[in-house]
C-alpha cells in the first residue's frame, strides 16, 4: 500500500519535472535501504522517475540508524545545493526537515509518513498504518481466493 502512496508524491515530482531543467532528486533514507521495503521502494521510485526523464539525476543517501545524527546528516546532504527536491519518509523527519529548511529556504522537500503544516518548502503526507495494513490484508485475501493468474492459492483446512 505504501508503494501506492509513493506514486502521488512522485507524480507531483514528475509534474514539476516540466521545469526548464531536469530534476535533481535527493533521497534521504533515515536508516538503510537494504532490508527495508519502504525505503527500497522509495529509492526505486525515484530511480525509475530519473530514468524516464532525460537529464534527471538521483542520489540516494542512507543516514543509518542513529536518529541523533539524522539532522546533521540531512543538513550536510542539502548543503551541497545539488537537489531540486529531497524526498524522505519517517514520522520523525518532518520536524527535522522543518529545522533544516530554515537554513536552506529554497530547497523543496517531500516528507512521507509524517505531517507538517505551515512550511511552503515542505510537502508532507501522513497516513494511518493500521488502516493501510487492514486494507492490504483484505485485498490480499481477496486476491488469494480469486481466479487471478499468478496468485498464491489459500490453503483451506478440512
Amino acid at each position: 500500500m505504501r508503494r501506492f502512496l509513493l506514486f502521488p508524491a512522485l507524480a507531483i515530482l514528475a509534474a514539476t519535472a516540466l521545469w526548464a531543467q531536469a530534476p535533481r532528486i535527493g533521497v534521504f533514507i533515515p536508516g538503510v535501504r537494504e532490508g527495508s521495503p519502504i525505503y527500497d521502494t522509495m529509492a526505486k521510485g525515484a530511480e525509475r522517475l530519473a530514468s524516464e526523464i532525460p537529464g534527471a539525476s538521483v542520489k540516494i543517501f542512507e543516514a543509518g540508524f542513529n536518529q541523533a545524527d539524522w539532522e546533521e546528516k540531512l543538513t550536510s546532504f542539502v548543503a551541497a545545493g545539488k537537489f531540486t527536491v529531497v524526498i524522505t519518509s519517517n514520522p520523525s523527519m518532518p520536524e527535522l526537515v522543518n529545522d533544516v529548511s530554515k537554513s536552506f529556504p529554497t530547497q523543496k522537500f517531500i516528507c512521507l509518513d509524517g505531517y507538517l503544516s505551515g512550511n511552503p518548502s515542505v510537502y508532507s503526507a501522513l497516513y494511518n498504518q493500521l488502516e493501510q495494513g487492514y486494507v492490504s490484508g483484505y485485498l490480499s485475501g481477496l486476491v488469494s481466493i480469486s481466479g487471478m493468474k499468478a496468485r498464491t492459492p489459500t490453503r483451506r483446512s478440512a
